[in-house]
C-alpha cells in the first residue's frame, strides 16, 4: 500500500516538474521571439523559401483528405472576425482598385462560359434579394437607370432589333392573341396607339392619352357623337388629319361605323349624319 502511494506521489511530482518546465520553456520562448522578431520573420521566410515546394504540396493534400474540416474552420475564422475581415479587404481593393480590375477583367474575358455559369448559379440562388436590391437602386437613381438603358441601347440597337425580330417570329401566334385580348380589355389604348401612328405620319400636332379618350367616350355616354343612336365603333377625327386637323383630344369623338364611313375626309359643315 506504502510503495503505492509512493509511486503515485512520485509521478504527480514528474508530471509537475515537466508542466513546470514547459510553462517555463514557452515563457522563455514568448519573450524570445519578442525580443529578435525581426530575426524570426527573416528564418521563417528562409525556410518556407527551402521546403516551399514540399509544403504546399503537403498543405493541398491536407485540404483534399480534409475538404470539410478546412471549409468548417474558415467559416468559424470568418464569422469570428467578419468586421476586420471585410474592413481589411475593402481597404485593399480601394488602394488597388487598377490592379484587381485589370486581373479580374482578364480573367472574365479567359473564362467567359464560366463566369456566365457562375453569374446564373448565383442569381438563381439570390434571386428575391437581387431583385429587392436592384428595386431599391432604381427608386433612388431613376435619371441614371434611365441613362444606361439609353447608352446600352443605342450602342446595341442592332443586336437588340435582330433578338426582338427572332423572339416575335418564334412566339407570333402568343403575340396576336395577346394583343386582340388587350385591345378587347382596352379599346381605349388601341385608339390611342392607332391615332398616335397617324398623326405622326401626317406631322400633325397633339396627344391623346388612353384616359382622355375613355373620357371622351363617356361625355357622349358610349354612342355615336353624329347620329346619338348607335354605339360607337370608331374614333373620328372632327377636323380630318388629312385637312390640318390635330390628335388633340378636343378633336376626337366616338363614332359609329357607318357615320364615320361616311363622313370620310369631310367637315362637319361638308356633311350630315346619316340617318
Amino acid at each position: 500500500m506504502f510503495e503505492r502511494w509512493h509511486l503515485e506521489r512520485l509521478e504527480g511530482d514528474a508530471v509537475s516538474l515537466v508542466n513546470g518546465k514547459r510553462a517555463k520553456h514557452a515563457a522563455y520562448m514568448r519573450a524570445y521571439r519578442q525580443r529578435n522578431l525581426e530575426a524570426m520573420r527573416v528564418y521563417g521566410r528562409s525556410q518556407h523559401q527551402k521546403h516551399k515546394v514540399r509544403k504546399l504540396a503537403y498543405m493541398a493534400q491536407y485540404r483534399v483528405k480534409n475538404a470539410e474540416a478546412v471549409k468548417a474552420a474558415k467559416r468559424r475564422c470568418y464569422e469570428n472576425k467578419k468586421a476586420e475581415y471585410l474592413s481589411k479587404c475593402k481597404e485593399y481593393y480601394r488602394k488597388n482598385f487598377k490592379q484587381h480590375h485589370a486581373v479580374a477583367k482578364k480573367w472574365r474575358e479567359a473564362n467567359r462560359e464560366r463566369k456566365r455559369e457562375m453569374d446564373h448559379n448565383y442569381y438563381r440562388a439570390n434571386k428575391q434579394r437581387l431583385l429587392e436590391l436592384s428595386g431599391l437602386w432604381v427608386e433612388k437613381h431613376p435619371e441614371k437607370k434611365r441613362e444606361y438603358q439609353r447608352r446600352y441601347y443605342h450602342k446595341h440597337k442592332t443586336e437588340i432589333a435582330a433578338r426582338n425580330n427572332l423572339w416575335l417570329e418564334k412566339n407570333r401566334a402568343w403575340v396576336n392573341e395577346r394583343e386582340r385580348n388587350r385591345h378587347k380589355a382596352q379599346p381605349e389604348l388601341r385608339h390611342a396607339i392607332k391615332h398616335k401612328r397617324r398623326a405622326s405620319e401626317r406631322n400633325a400636332p397633339g396627344v391623346a392619352t388612353p384616359e382622355q379618350i375613355r373620357a371622351r367616350i363617356e361625355a357622349f355616354g358610349g354612342l355615336c357623337a353624329y347620329c346619338r343612336k348607335r354605339p360607337y365603333e370608331h374614333l373620328d377625327h372632327v377636323v380630318p388629319l388629312s385637312r390640318g386637323g390635330s390628335n388633340w383630344p378636343a378633336n376626337l369623338r366616338p363614332a359609329c361605323a357607318r357615320c364615320n364611313k361616311s363622313k370620310g375626309k369631310k367637315k362637319l359643315s361638308e356633311w350630315r349624319p346619316a340617318a
